[in-house]
């Protein structure tokens, strides 16, 4: 069932820009991150980590989360994490959700700018950038730091090479807080996508998105009907 939420005053007239999310936003890869994190970090560990010990992390890049559970073995659990990844994402994350490919493709031949803003690391987008067959369309990738969340500052390098695009004429998609919050501190409107299968939003969000869509198609409309 598709959704939108407004914020009256972050009204919306022409969209010049958009910056995308990658996990949970273009697809439903965060089944696969887990997976490929506690297949790397199992021979280093005691005992499994669960599922959510290892969302409790996503921020930074990969190599925090490998820090935060095996802090001997950061190199070798990367590697590990990294040869898991790019094995396991044909059968797990094989295609974007429905819909994004072609509003994509309709959003570069509109001349609309597009960008990646994502925690993680660069191997890993890239890896799911090229396995999904969208890093055509992006102009530039912006990835984390191992040290902390940087999405603020991701934004404004993309804001900083996009000349002569205003603030509100640029959109960040991503399904988390913290991409939410990102996007009101560099002034950009904040969409909030809610397509995975099973979100589990937070609750309560301490930031409100300025948009909330639980649709592809829905966003895809709204999108197109403003740039």
């Amino acid at each position: 069932m598709g959704g939108t939420y407004f914020v009256p005053f972050r009204e919306v007239k022409k969209i010049k820009g958009v910056i995308f999310d990658i996990d949970g936003t273009l697809a439903d890869s965060v089944p696969l991150v887990v997976t490929s994190f506690q297949r790397a970090l199992g021979p280093y560990l005691k005992q499994p980590v669960s599922d959510q010990q290892i969302m409790d992390t996503f921020g930074p890049t990969e190599e925090a989360t490998i820090r935060t559970f095996a802090p001997a073995y950061v190199e070798e659990s990367l590697r590990k994490f990294h040869t898991h990844y790019r094995k396991l994402h044909p059968s797990m994350c094989p295609k974007t959700f429905r819909g994004i490919i072609p509003l994509l493709h309709q959003l570069q031949s509109r001349k609309i700018k597009l960008a990646i803003v994502t925690g993680k690391g660069l191997k890993s987008a890239l890896i799911t950038l090229a396995q999904l067959r969208i890093d055509k369309y992006f102009d530039y990738v912006e990835t984390g730091s191992p040290a902390e969340p940087i999405k603020e500052i991701s934004l404004a390098t993309v804001l900083k090479k996009w000349k002569g695009i205003k603030k509100k004429e640029v959109l960040y998609v991503g399904d988390a807080p913290g991409d939410v919050k990102a996007s009101l501190l560099m002034g950009v409107v904040a969409v909030l996508a809610k397509w995975a299968p099973e979100y589990q939003p937070p609750k309560p969000l301490r930031h409100q998105p300025d948009y909330t869509f639980t649709s592809v198609k829905d966003f895809s409309t709204w999108l197109i009907k403003n740039s």
